[in-house]
């Protein structure tokens, strides 16, 4: 599936799976949701304005930033341009993991501050 424009703007599920799609130019993720999950997905960004999301699993995809990370953010066997760790504006991420080849362009703390505690390669 393609979406074109702001794409999907997962917010209320306890699990949602993205698969194999180009997801546009820009996914919202927010609100009541505890697993979010793109596998195979390319695309722009990912922007998470705060940290009410549990988990959100990137694997399979290459996109050019994740804005913004939740509580628990994987990227797996995936390649974002920029990174920005911790949500962009409310709560607190707790940590962020990069696995099997995961690879980001560059990387830096949301300007609120409320970056993850730990950040695991």
């Amino acid at each position: 599936m393609t979406f074109d424009g702001l794409g999907p703007a997962p917010s209320l599920a306890k699990s949602i799976v993205i698969r194999r799609c180009a997801i546009g130019q820009q996914n919202e993720i927010d609100k009541i949701v505890e697993y979010l999950e793109y596998d195979t997905c390319t695309g722009d960004q990912i922007f998470s304005q705060s940290s009410s999301i549990n988990q959100l699993v990137v694997k399979n995809s290459t996109l050019t930033g994740l804005i913004g990370t939740v509580k628990d953010t994987i990227l797996d066997n995936s390649s974002v341009g920029e990174l920005i760790l911790g949500p962009a504006f409310f709560g607190h991420g707790t940590r962020c993991r990069a696995k099997n080849n995961s690879k980001w362009t560059s990387a830096r703390a949301a300007g609120s501050g409320n970056g993850p505690e730990s950040f695991v390669l």
